[in-house]
């Protein structure tokens, strides 16, 4: 279950080019716990960890929906690399 609450917020309040959304949602705990391991690693709020996580889904969808796929390269030893396709179910 999830809430949604807009406020317009900081300097550029009442010209519509600044809008907070609040939303209040719930995580499993396994799940919370991974987004304050990395925001404490980065050293960024959950809300910063959150709107991270989300440009990444989209720039993922997006590339998907272009057509285009994801690979890891994989540094080995001596200097060489080996690419690794990332396979992304909907």
């Amino acid at each position: 279950m999830s809430s949604v609450e807009n406020r317009t917020h900081g300097p550029d309040a009442g010209t519509g080019r600044s809008e907070v959304v609040r939303l209040s949602i719930n995580l499993a705990s396994d799940v919370a716990a991974v987004l304050r391991k990395w925001a404490d690693i980065k050293h960024i709020s959950a809300t910063e960890a959150v709107r991270r996580a989300i440009a990444v889904w989209n720039f993922i969808e997006t590339e998907k929906a272009n057509g285009n796929s994801f690979a890891v390269v994989e540094n080995l030893p001596g200097g060489k690399q080996r690419m690794r396709e990332v396979v992304l179910i909907d």
